[in-house]
């Protein structure tokens, strides 16, 4: 329910505040990190780095390291 101008105009801390921005980033941290694991079993000698990238429409994303 929010207009693009209103996703661009908001700032990085209200974006990370929005709880379905927090619900996102942290359904996608338990994917990325089980992920990971699995990756991290069948081929010994990886060197991951984990990426979560959540997104408001085409706005606006959000990116962090697990």
């Amino acid at each position: 329910g929010m207009t693009g101008k209103k996703a661009r105009d908001l700032t990085p801390d209200e974006l990370q505040a929005l709880p379905r921005m927090v619900r996102e980033m942290e359904d996608g941290k338990a994917q990325v990190l089980e992920y990971g694991k699995a990756l991290e079993k069948r081929h010994k000698n990886l060197r991951l780095r984990r990426y979560v990238v959540v997104s408001l429409g085409f706005e606006r994303i959000w990116w962090a390291e697990a």
